[in-house]
């Protein structure tokens, strides 16, 4: 049926079909759970279907490329060949240009087709699981299931295979005993045994901007980052995480003056940089970050910073904590962002 309609013809046979596709994609809203879990994600969803149903971009000369690109990519990725990364941005990008206007790959058609047919194809799966197990999350490429026992296991993989051999596509299969989840894009999943393998790489599975691996240069709110990390992996209390860090870069916080803004104003003077480094502050002679509104004359707070605050736009790597840095702003944030998943 799917290979003989296309995606909108087969929206239109659905007896309301956009419910369905909304709800492919969602998650239970502030879930705490133990137990035996499975995430199932489809490998290259989207490269797939391109390939498996022809929703290449009609303006791709030889879609054969595209596929020589995925099967390549996959080798790579097998052998652990970091430029694997490289092919799975030109991948995942051919969709994205298939979207934009501007951009000679440019074909809404295949695009929605796309969507709406992936969507149907994992609500298809959910069908076939309904009564036999929880749902957690369902995302774009995936799923997240709680099993009723450890015993279900061989009966849920089984509709999972029958599926890949249904579809085509290709699932990916990790198991977990707990989940903290804020929703479909905010959340921690647990195995069970250590939490790094014997190489240090975290075993644990991490999404969202509250809580995701960050690095040198993205890098705002680590102390934040770390204190609701370790609260949820190790039941840290924040203000243990946040009074034992001693390097200031711990504690700094990246803000940035779009283009609709004329400049940043702090303690009484313009800012030259547009990108500044902003620290909580208990001396109330620091005042608030602003920036000024090239259509205003007021100034607007900069979003997500302190009220007292210090900027400190020099290399800070190996620099002690001054005696006016507001820990006590760092932990009632962790505070705050640990109520938001519970």
């Amino acid at each position: 049926f799917f290979k003989q309609k296309t995606a909108y013809e087969i929206a239109s046979c659905l007896v309301g079909s956009e419910m369905c596709i909304r709800d492919s994609h969602g998650a239970l809203l502030k879930y705490y759970g133990t137990g035996y879990y499975l995430m199932a994600d489809v490998d290259s969803y989207y490269p797939a279907a391109m390939i498996l149903f022809g929703f290449l971009s009609r303006n791709v000369r030889n879609p054969s490329k595209y596929r020589m690109i995925r099967d390549t990519r996959l080798v790579m990725k097998k052998q652990k060949d970091p430029r694997q990364a490289s092919y799975k941005i030109v991948l995942n990008g051919t969709f994205g240009a298939s979207k934009d206007q501007y951009n000679k790959l440019y074909d809404p058609r295949q695009a929605n087709n796309l969507c709406i047919a992936n969507q149907l194809f994992l609500v298809d799966l959910l069908d076939k699981l309904e009564g036999k197990c929880e749902l957690i999350q369902s995302n774009t490429d995936g799923i997240l299931l709680k099993l009723f026992k450890p015993e279900d296991e061989c009966e849920i993989l089984s509709i999972i295979h029958a599926w890949e051999d249904r579809t085509g596509f290709k699932m990916g299969v990790d198991r977990y005993q707990k989940v903290i989840q804020k929703d479909v894009n905010n959340y921690i999943v647990i195995p069970e045994g250590d939490l790094y393998d014997a190489k240090g790489k975290e075993r644990f599975k991490r999404k969202g901007g509250v809580v995701k691996k960050l690095s040198r240069i993205d890098n705002d709110l680590p102390i934040v980052n770390r204190a609701v990390v370790e609260y949820f992996l190790n039941g840290t209390p924040p203000e243990v995480t946040v009074n034992s860090s001693k390097s200031l870069i711990d504690f700094q916080k990246i803000t940035k003056v779009g283009g609709k803004y004329d400049h940043a104003w702090h303690n009484g003077k313009i800012l030259n940089e547009r990108v500044n480094r902003c620290f909580a502050s208990i001396d109330q002679n620091d005042t608030t970050l602003m920036k000024k509104h090239k259509s205003k004359e007021t100034l607007d707070k900069v979003g997500g910073t302190p009220l007292y605050c210090f900027i400190d736009n020099e290399n800070i790597e190996n620099k002690s904590l001054p005696a006016k840095l507001d820990k006590q702003w760092y932990i009632d944030l962790a505070k705050e962002r640990i109520s938001d998943f519970i």
